[in-house]
């Protein structure tokens, strides 16, 4: 789901957008709001689920006569109504208008975010795979002009659950399939001046919560220090912002949170991962973090994600520890480079275009072990965790340990700051990735482990970055692309005097190029021989090589056997044939690195035993 990360991308690029309006007309941008019903949820007889609720307690109807213009469509009138006796969208239906207009105003706090206009403010809680993206006006009239029916196979379902089309001009060629009708799905939308922007979410998961009033909102009532503040945000149960309000956040974990932990028995064997995402409290306490921001944070903490909360918040040096590595971490989210590498607004005539830019910074800069294959260790962590035993597969968390021999040698080959390291991921129950992998003690939530795919492999699945949603990701470069039978054009890009690199096509929606598919190739080739070899390579150091028992001629047919039959979800993905014009990339790399990196090691000198303290 969008995170923390995600959050600060949307406003920031909402942010630019609105100051240049104030800049170019010496005015705020005026604005009003605009529901599609007909896209939204319906949910289940077993599970109840709905995207909208109001709070008009303090808004007073006559204010916005009807517009006798308006005209309610069907498709939206069909969820205004009732579903089997029990109000669905009825709630909703004084917005169904033209509403009036206001000052553009936003708002952001961990993972929520808010826009107001006019009478109306709407929080938006982004669910699973919401986002927001700003459309050209026109273009935006042009897409929701007419809804089709959704994918349901129950036709009466799918005429309720409708969405709409995105133009065939903004499919990126040399992309995913461009023979595809693309749909979007848009829940909500602040039109603007010349501009809007749309929430879009195919899963239809995303939730707002819509507060109107009589007085129009205005920017100050979206400050942390307005009256209005707690009452915004309450509804999803979101708390302190980790960057407008990082004091205070800070607080409410070194008191409130705890104390709960320490008082309050049921939470002494929760892991702390589940703590920070899962919890009941969670959206509070850690406004913005998910799965991904906690995996990672807690790599940088050097706990096994599965660790009980209660261990670490019942001591001193640990709990504070523990807060100072969160707020560091979540500051790196904050920083100027962060907005330059990560929240640019797209380029060109395609709001729906794929930033690849954008999506390698946040892979490179900003993602760690969540998702991903290898990790750069920093040197102290690495120390910390190889002299414990935590990376060792034989040891079991809070055993005794003696160190390896050789076991600090790969810092010392790779320059002394840092380590690359394999990530692994524990499956269910516990659900998380880490580079820690030793035991975890018989009481504490744990799963088989299993080496992590990372999630530039996933093809055309959504996973995590500031561009990595549904309607962009289908734009992303086509790496199983058949170029032969792609006719380049040739010359120079109009108004410019720099050399045509080899274009796959060009027109309005942008081009994709032969030189970022090939790089994409070698990239994911890079991922997966640079995995196998760190686990062969770590796998020996700690004496618990799989491949060790067996010739080495035999390891890289083993290698390659388990990655045919190992399925979409194996890291050891077979090497990729990229054909091209008159030129085929083909990379052996699991064969030659096997060869490579097994080799005589000394692993059993005796050296002083170590106690293995399992948090710090």
């Amino acid at each position: 789901m969008p995170e923390g990360g995600q959050n600060i991308g949307f406003y920031e690029k909402t942010k630019k957008t609105l100051k240049e309006h104030q800049r170019q007309e010496h005015r705020t941008m005026q604005g009003r709001l605009v529901l599609h019903p007909s896209n939204f949820c319906i949910g289940t007889k077993i599970k109840p689920y709905s995207n909208l609720t109001v709070d008009d307690s303090r808004f007073d109807k006559a204010l916005e006569p009807t517009d006798p213009n308006y005209r309610l469509r069907s498709e939206d009138e069909l969820k205004l109504t009732c579903k089997e006796g029990k109000p669905l969208y009825s709630c909703c239906r004084y917005l169904m208008n033209t509403l009036t207009s206001g000052d553009i105003c936003i708002a952001k706090r961990g993972k929520l975010f808010a826009f107001a206009v006019g009478h109306h403010c709407i929080v938006i809680h982004w669910g699973l795979e919401a986002q927001l993206i700003e459309l050209d006006l026109q273009l935006y009239q042009e897409i929701t002009s007419r809804s089709v029916i959704g994918p349901n196979p129950n036709r009466t379902k799918a005429n309720k659950l409708r969405r709409f089309i995105i133009p065939p001009e903004y499919k990126v060629k040399g992309s995913s399939d461009l023979t595809e009708i693309r749909y979007i799905t848009i829940l909500a939308a602040i039109i603007g001046e010349g501009k809007a922007w749309v929430v879009a979410d195919f899963s239809r998961l995303a939730r707002f919560h819509i507060i109107s009033r009589n007085e129009p909102w205005t920017q100050d009532d979206l400050a942390p220090d307005s009256k209005e503040w707690e009452a915004l945000w309450s509804h999803f149960g979101g708390g302190y912002d980790w960057q407008l309000e990082s004091k205070l956040a800070e607080e409410a974990l070194r008191t409130t949170w705890r104390s709960m932990i320490l008082d309050n028995a049921t939470y002494h064997s929760l892991p702390i991962l589940d703590l920070m995402t899962t919890d009941a409290q969670a959206e509070f306490f850690f406004s913005p973090f998910g799965r991904h921001l906690a995996n990672d944070a807690l790599f940088f903490v050097g706990v096994l994600p599965s660790t009980p909360g209660y261990m670490i918040v019942s001591d001193d040096h640990v709990f504070d520890s523990f807060v100072h590595v969160l707020q560091e971490f979540m500051n790196r989210y904050h920083t100027p480079q962060f907005l330059v590498d990560c929240c640019a607004r797209t380029t060109g005539d395609n709001p729906f275009a794929f930033q690849l830019s954008v999506d390698r910074k946040y892979d490179a800069s900003y993602m760690f072990v969540f998702r991903k294959a290898v990790v750069k260790v920093p040197a102290a962590l690495f120390k910390k965790l190889a002299l414990s035993g935590m990376l060792d597969p034989g040891h079991t968390i809070g055993d005794l340990y003696t160190p390896r021999d050789h076991v600090l040698e790969p810092l010392h080959n790779q320059g002394g700051l840092s380590v690359r390291l394999p990530v692994y991921y524990r499956q269910s129950p516990a659900d998380f990735y880490t580079i820690i992998r030793a035991r975890a003690p018989e009481g504490w939530n744990d799963g088989a482990e299993k080496d992590s795919y990372d999630h530039l492999l996933a093809g055309y699945t959504t996973t995590i970055g500031n561009t990595n949603f549904r309607e962009t990701k289908v734009n992303k470069p086509n790496v199983n692309a058949n170029l032969d039978d792609v006719k380049l054009p040739r010359g120079r890009p109009s108004g410019s005097g720099k050399k045509k690199k080899n274009r796959v096509s060009a027109g309005s929606a942008g081009d994709v190029t032969l030189y970022e598919i090939q790089n994409l190739i070698k990239k994911e080739e890079r991922i997966t021989e640079e995995s196998n070899r760190l686990r062969i390579k770590y796998n020996a150091l700690f004496g618990y090589d799989r491949y060790l028992n067996v010739p080495q001629t035999a390891q890289s047919a083993e290698l390659m056997e388990h990655d045919s039959s190992s399925g979409p979800s194996s890291p050891l993905r077979p090497v990729r044939t990229c054909r091209s014009k008159r030129k085929s990339y083909v990379e052996d790399s699991i064969v030659t690195m096997t060869r490579r990196m097994i080799s005589p090691l000394n692993l059993y000198r005796s050296v002083p035993d170590v106690h293995c303290d399992c948090i710090m």
